[in-house]
């Protein structure tokens, strides 16, 4: 099987840059034009990322010490511990938002485990 590739263009800002993409910026002047270029993303780098992180994910939500402390502090079932502790960092707000931000997951479930959990 070939192995795939996709080119994205990216624009990145390099440390203590002000540019805000006018390309008028000293360094955007030095560099004849945008902070860009093609980057090449492969699959298996995002494999390399999941294989390193995702027990990182396990052990913050799934394991039996985070679920014992949410239960502890009142949260009601798997899911309201879950996007209550997830969805923590963005402070009380309403489910809609944190379906957007989530993404992935059925507006109904976070609609029914939130609430109550603010």
């Amino acid at each position: 099987m070939p192995r795939q590739q996709h080119e994205v263009s990216t624009a990145y800002l390099v440390a203590g840059d002000s540019c805000r993409g006018c390309c008028r910026h000293p360094r955007c002047q030095r560099l004849r034009g945008c902070l860009t270029e093609t980057v090449r993303r492969e699959p298996e780098l995002a494999w390399r990322f999941f294989d390193r992180f995702e027990p990182v994910h396990g052990v913050t939500y799934f394991a039996p010490e985070a679920r014992a402390a949410l239960d502890g502090l009142g949260y009601r079932g798997f899911w309201m511990g879950y996007f209550a502790a997830r969805s923590a960092p963005l402070g009380i707000v309403p489910p809609e938002v944190v379906t957007a931000v989530f993404y992935n997951f059925a507006p109904e479930r976070i609609a029914k485990a939130l609430p109550a959990a603010w």
